[in-house]
């Protein structure tokens, strides 16, 4: 979205003097997908953090919001849209910043040995070599994805 708005070959903002300008009106449901939507992808959280969200997920039903059909209808949208990454990576991929925090989050980073970590960012189309990998999550200490479900979060015994 930063590379589009200012050194795109016709980027939306320009430099004229020493003033930025909009060249063109700026439409952001180009750039917002389902990675900016929490309760698609939820965060993860220190053990501190967790506690506190924890409980604001119970106090505002966050649970039960998200089993509406509306929300229903959203995912549903979402994975029809990115129906070819989702389907295959179980996530949507549109950065590699992206790639790197699914990763983080999907699997035990400090288990993965130099065999598996290329089976898996193969399948994902994570372009690090296991060296960079290694000195990315060098000291990360990173609660797993499955681990922060909305349901989890709200104690519910459910499977999303």
């Amino acid at each position: 979205m930063a590379e589009n708005f200012c050194t795109a070959q016709n980027p939306k903002l320009q430099l004229l003097g020493k003033n930025w300008v909009l060249a063109e009106d700026i439409d952001f449901c180009d750039y917002v997908n389902p990675n900016w939507d929490e309760s698609f992808y939820n965060s993860t959280y220190t053990d501190k953090r967790l506690a506190s969200i924890k409980e604001n997920v119970k106090r505002l039903g966050i649970y039960e919001c998200s089993q509406t059909q509306w929300v229903k209808d959203f995912f549903a949208k979402y994975k029809h849209n990115y129906v070819d990454d989702y389907e295959v990576k179980k996530f949507v991929d549109t950065s590699l910043s992206t790639k790197l925090l699914h990763m983080t989050q999907d699997v035990d980073i400090n288990k993965l040995d130099e065999k598996d970590y290329y089976a898996y960012a193969n399948s994902i189309g994570l372009p690090l070599t296991y060296e960079e990998y290694l000195e990315f999550t060098d000291g990360l200490d990173l609660m797993l994805q499955s681990d922060v479900t909305v349901a989890k979060l709200s104690d519910i015994n459910a499977s999303e």
